[in-house]
């Protein structure tokens, strides 16, 4: 993706002199500092609630600093924090070894090595004391991560439920900062269906024939790690144990090879957080974004916030072929790493699958807007051609005139829809570059389980703070059109 040169009016101030004005509100004495994020308009810092020396299973506060602007100084907060009871025991008398067994156990899952179990307070009117224990592939009948709550006394599940948004657990790979080449592969750029406006394609059970030579392109691989010849770089990190690698940086296969599709993952985070990069987003999940690609046989891909892993399955058309895929899932990613935990309410959790979809159609944006078949707002067009019956194959869309909130139906990815569509529109009436400025920046304020009006008025409000009142009037409509304000 080429460099945006896009800088926003607003241009932030030394952080540490904001703080130093905020002598308000300060931070409870029952919490920890979990991170602190810079935006292109203040400080974000995210504290974890703890009890007895322990982290509190969704127990969270937020603390906002304006740094740049009229309001400059200026403090807001998040209460998250959630009632605890008397624990029964603060030490654990199970050990981690036999937690692990006995989620594997209740999930009929494969332990995870590289998360290790740790002990948290699960909240209630009698609270626990238990092992945090992360499982895959389990009894639900497709690839997902398990997150389980084993009682650190007695050994037994308290709980246990699929992983939502919760919290990132970043790791390193020994990926030197200043060493970083650009390097070339052949991709789909956005995908095969697109670039040939062919709706017709089929994955014939990937087979090379299935998509002409024509549906590739050569792209420059960006910011890979000079010393590694291999996947592994300043924005995204190949974690398949059989990892490509090239000693001159070179990568061009078809996508019959299970390499193609490590190319895809990497090309395509990079260029996310490339873009993220370009307008002017220095902590936007700034890291090596993990993915592992063809990892599971569904056709199904997640993010795993407690392993902070994008996961792809092969089912139909490899996930990992369509970027759109992967920008969906990088878009879960980006979130976590803005609010820990996002997504512990219905809404939330449609905001996140509608941002997802948006970053989906908006990193391909500039190669579908002027297509003859393939619309811009049509969501995954290569990968949804092995369940979609046609004329025109999408997962979802982001002009479904769906409303707020006569149209939600509680599930996630539907009601999703009308928040994409929501800031799609944003994206046609301001501009690409600058909507998205305005959505990301939007985000740190969120908390995880915001709702959809108070998403809105946040975005709003941004908008006014960074480009002024027309663009706050053209936001608000935006909202208002879907029937969220």
């Amino acid at each position: 993706m080429s460099a945006v040169n896009h800088t926003p009016t607003a241009k932030p101030v030394n952080a540490v002199t904001a703080l130093s004005q905020a002598t308000t509100l300060a931070v409870p004495g029952n919490v920890m500092l979990l991170q602190s994020r810079t935006s292109l308009l203040g400080v974000h810092n995210w504290y974890r609630q703890m009890q007895n020396g322990y982290p509190v299973v969704g127990g969270l506060y937020a603390r906002h600093v304006e740094t740049t602007g009229a309001t400059t100084g200026n403090v807001t907060v998040w209460d998250g924090r959630v009632p605890v009871g008397a624990l029964a025991s603060t030490k654990a008398t199970v050990a981690a070894v036999t937690a692990v067994r006995s989620a594997a156990a209740y999930t009929n899952g494969t332990p995870l090595s590289f998360v290790r179990p740790s002990l948290w307070v699960l909240p209630g009117v009698r609270s626990h004391l238990v092992w945090k224990v992360t499982t895959q592939f389990s009894k639900d009948g497709y690839g997902a991560s398990h997150v389980s709550y084993v009682d650190a006394t007695t050994g037994k599940v308290v709980k246990s439920e699929v992983e939502s948004m919760s919290d990132s657990a970043e790791t390193t790979d020994g990926v030197d900062p200043a060493r970083y080449v650009d390097g070339k592969a052949r991709v789909f750029d956005p995908n095969p269906v697109v670039k040939l406006q062919d709706e017709d394609l089929r994955d014939h059970n990937d087979a090379n024939s299935a998509v002409p030579k024509a549906g590739y392109s050569t792209r420059p691989l960006g910011h890979l790690d000079a010393g590694r010849n291999t996947l592994v770089g300043r924005w995204a990190r190949i974690v398949n144990e059989k990892r490509a690698t090239s000693t001159n940086f070179t990568y061009s296969y078809f996508r019959a090879d299970n390499a193609f599709e490590q190319v895809m993952g990497y090309y395509s985070l990079d260029a996310m957080e490339s873009y993220f990069q370009d307008l002017g987003f220095t902590d936007v999940n700034a890291e090596a974004q993990k993915i592992s690609t063809n990892s599971i046989p569904d056709d199904n891909s997640y993010y795993s916030p407690s392993q902070d892993l994008i996961v792809t399955g092969t089912g139909g058309v490899d996930d990992a072929e369509d970027p759109e895929v992967v920008w969906h899932e990088d878009g879960h990613a980006t979130q976590d790493d803005q609010v820990p935990g996002f997504g512990r309410s219905k809404e939330a959790g449609a905001i996140g699958e509608g941002f997802g979809d948006y970053m989906a159609v908006t990193m391909g944006q500039e190669f579908s807007k002027n297509t003859r078949l393939t619309p811009t707002t049509c969501v995954m067009d290569w990968d949804a051609t092995s369940y979609t019956s046609g004329p025109k194959h999408c997962l979802r869309t982001t002009d479904q005139d769906k409303m707020y909130p006569d149209d939600l139906t509680g599930e996630v990815h539907a009601d999703g829809e009308i928040w994409s569509q929501a800031i799609y529109d944003m994206n046609v009436a301001l501009g690409r570059n600058k909507a998205t400025t305005v959505i990301i920046e939007a985000q740190f304020s969120f908390n995880p389980r915001i709702n959809m009006p108070d998403a809105a008025r946040l975005t709003v409000e941004t908008a006014n703070k960074l480009y002024g009142a027309q663009a706050e009037s053209i936001t608000r409509q935006a909202f208002k059109d879907r029937g969220i304000l």
